[in-house]
């Protein structure tokens, strides 16, 4: 009995010499973690971390070869120069993204979505995360919902575009305006204003409008034809609209010239 005694005593009173070894190579491991799970990219600390555990761990009745080491260290530069060679992609795809019209859209505090079309205005680097602002709005890259180019040069140009005469009497002219693009996702965000003079208006938007009379109100949306009335008979005129887009992006059609019917009033009276 007493022999047995001894040896329960014995049992209760040893200690593992490799416990605390043991206990420290769990801490670390679960340090490592924490590093791994944390950081987007491997560094040389966490090879080099893995390395110590590796040999710490090793069966020392079959311990890891030289060649293991060589081996797994070509693997890591590998894999090193694959994860710069994807950063530089990524650097690359987000600054070609300046400029183009995207759509966005991200969830708000109240849970309703915020949607914006239109131009990247700006690229910024927030941590290890990419932000591109769009109306003033920022959004991450996995918020891009779509991405349509850079249209400007082609949607929104109307320089090229000519007014047409619709109607025309003694006081009032109706115009068609072509339109500059078949998206409706991109025409929805186009505000037109229109424009007349006696005086010649060129294709430059602000000149039009520091030249011009406006007609109604400015920044009307889909417009398609206008009714420019209480002119004068038998008067030339000029007429331009203006369009502007959500990144305030201007642009105007060619200057429509017309002639109201009737006499001039000092015509008239002779």
């Amino acid at each position: 009995m007493a022999d047995f005694d001894s040896i329960n005593n014995y049992r209760d009173t040893y200690t593992d010499p490799y416990a605390a070894q043991r206990q420290t190579n769990k801490t670390a491991g679960q340090n490592l973690n924490m590093v791994m799970s944390g950081e987007q990219t491997v560094s040389v600390n966490d090879f080099l971390n893995l390395m110590v555990m590796q040999i710490r761990n090793q069966d020392f009745l079959n311990p890891m070869e030289d060649m293991d080491f060589v081996t797994q260290l070509a693997q890591f530069a590998t894999m090193q120069q694959m994860q710069e060679l994807a950063s530089y992609s990524k650097s690359n795809y987000v600054s070609s993204l300046i400029g183009q019209t995207v759509t966005a859209s991200k969830f708000t505090v109240s849970g309703d979505t915020n949607t914006q079309t239109g131009k990247v205005e700006k690229i910024s680097l927030v941590g290890d995360e990419y932000t591109i602002t769009v109306n003033g709005e920022n959004y991450t890259l996995g918020q891009i919902m779509e991405i349509k180019g850079n249209t400007s040069d082609i949607d929104f140009d109307a320089k090229g575009q000519k007014l047409t005469e619709e109607s025309l009497s003694d006081t009032w002219v109706e115009i068609g305006i072509p339109a500059t693009t078949t998206d409706p996702d991109i025409r929805k965000n186009l505000k037109y204003s229109v424009y007349y003079s006696t005086e010649e208006l060129g294709t430059d938007p602000e000149e039009i409008m520091e030249k011009g009379t406006l007609n109604g109100q400015p920044n009307r949306r889909y417009l398609d034809s206008d009714i420019i009335s209480g002119l004068k008979p038998g008067t030339d005129y000029y007429i331009s609209v203006v369009i502007t887009d959500n990144s305030g992006a201007k642009t105007a059609y060619q200057p429509l010239n017309i002639r109201t019917t009737g006499a001039k009033a000092e015509e008239a009276e002779v």
